[in-house]
């Protein structure tokens, strides 16, 4: 419906532009009376549509979603993600890891979840890194507003 009222409006612009810049006389008479012809035609088009039995039915095409771009934002902005968790766990805990976000493909690109595998890390002894694990997961939940799986690299394990 919306292109169709453009279509007329635009038609009806034209035409005045069109008179305005012709010359009088008998030219402009033939001239004048086309255009009204073409803006009539234009303005029972719908109904010629309705009598062949196709309907009112709205011809507006939208573009179609382009999932490959899409897709290639998602993995922009996660490899953004994952490289300053990789700062933040290095800066504000002395840890190396591999880190992989994953955001959805929907607006806004929400984080969904972030995987940290620990690569080397600082502390030693016993279970001690349980507890340092778990409020590392915590804080980047609350900072990260997503779900967080931390794992140990088996190097890491073996210390």
């Amino acid at each position: 419906m919306t292109q169709y009222i453009l279509a007329i409006a635009g038609a009806v612009l034209l035409s005045a532009v069109f008179t305005m810049l012709l010359p009088s006389g008998k030219m402009h008479a033939f001239l004048r009376g086309l255009l009204r012809v073409l803006i009539l035609i234009l303005m029972i088009s719908p109904l010629i549509s309705l009598l062949r039995g196709e309907g009112l039915a709205s011809t507006e095409n939208f573009p179609a979603v382009d999932e490959e771009f899409l897709a290639a934002c998602t993995q922009l902005i996660e490899r953004r993600d994952e490289a300053a968790v990789e700062e933040y766990l290095r800066s504000e805990y002395a840890i190396l890891a591999t880190v992989r976000a994953i955001r959805a493909q929907e607006d806004g690109y929400p984080l969904q979840k972030i995987i940290i595998t620990i690569e080397e890390t600082g502390i030693n002894g016993g279970d001690a890194h349980i507890d340092s694990i778990e409020e590392l997961a915590r804080d980047l939940k609350s900072r990260f507003q997503c779900e967080v799986e931390i794992e140990l690299d088996q190097a890491v394990v073996g210390e």
